[in-house]
This record gives C-alpha cells, structure tokens and sequence, in this order.
C-alpha cells in the first residue's frame, strides 16, 4: 500500500536490522519510502537487506553505532533524509540539535 505522503521520502531507521526497527523500514518501504536501515550488527543487517529485497523493497543498509555522536552526524548528513522517525537502538540516544524533523 503507497502512501502518497510518503512516498519518494527517505528515512534512516536506526535499528533496522531487527525487531521494530526493521518493522519500520518494512512500514515505511510499504508507503514507497527510500529507506537506509542503519544497525551497529553486521549480521542482522545482511538478514534484514536480504529479507527486503526479496521482496522488491528499496532499501540499502549501513553499519552504525549511534553512541557515536559523528558517525550518526556523517549518516543523516550524507543520507539526504526526510525523516519521519528514527529508532533508536541506544537508550541514552539524543538526536543532535541539527536533526531535521
């Protein structure tokens, strides 16, 4: 089901590669998204993007760890973002003050 709203966003689900997060990115594909599933676990992001795109999803995936401040900078600088939500896989996780909403 496209939702029109969405469709042709981008979003990055920190988290992607399982549980919710990966709940999202398969939400969000759904609404015809272009999704970046972001997860500190190399393994579960390679079951997640397998899992998407067998199902014609796009999607694509990046190793990160958000209890690093720059690495989360470089990936929502460099992932020219609409986001509507991110999961974040940190408890103590706080989007930087350049975090577009």
């Amino acid at each position: 089901m496209t939702d029109h709203a969405l469709a042709g966003k981008r979003a990055i689900v920190v988290g992607g590669g399982s549980g919710i997060g990966l709940g999202l990115a398969k939400t969000f594909t759904e609404a015809g998204m272009r999704v970046v599933i972001a997860d500190i676990r190399p393994d579960h992001l390679q079951q997640a993007l397998q899992e998407l795109e067998a199902v014609g999803r796009n999607v694509h995936a990046i190793e990160l760890d958000v209890t690093e401040d720059r690495m989360l900078e470089w990936a929502i600088t460099c992932g020219e973002t609409d986001p509507r939500f991110v999961d974040p896989s940190h408890p103590d996780f706080q989007a930087p003050a350049s975090f577009p909403t």
